[in-house]
């Protein structure tokens, strides 16, 4: 018997690079390998754009509404695909061997506050 389709990952995620005078957000990682620095990233939900993904994932991983005034989110239209690590392959439909990751900047105003997410 084959598995639910929505049981699968999809194989599109989104990434977040944010900017503010210069200065640019790293979420540091407590991973098996040490700590690991990435911008704020997941994967989309169902029926989800990759734009509403990444204000999703922003506002879950850092508190930044990046809808507020005087923030700055924009698509670069830029993909980075990458092969999907050996022990996650059983997270995504059969066959699937890579991931695309869809990449956009948010610039924020100076004063805004990150407040980081613990079980992100």
């Amino acid at each position: 018997m084959r598995a639910m389709p929505n049981r699968w990952k999809p194989n599109v995620t989104v990434a977040a690079i944010i900017e503010r005078d210069g200065r640019f957000l790293l979420v540091e990682e407590d991973t098996a390998d040490g700590l690991r620095l990435n911008n704020p990233a997941g994967h989309l939900d169902p029926g989800e754009s990759p734009i509403e993904a990444c204000v999703r994932e922003v506002l879950e991983e850092t508190g930044i509404d990046s809808r507020a005034d005087g923030c700055v989110l924009r698509d670069w239209n830029l993909e980075n695909v990458y092969s999907i690590y050996p022990q996650w392959l059983h997270r995504y439909e059969p066959g699937v061997r890579e991931n695309r990751e869809r990449i956009f900047s948010l610039q924020v105003p100076f004063g805004t506050q990150v407040v980081l997410n613990p079980r992100e």
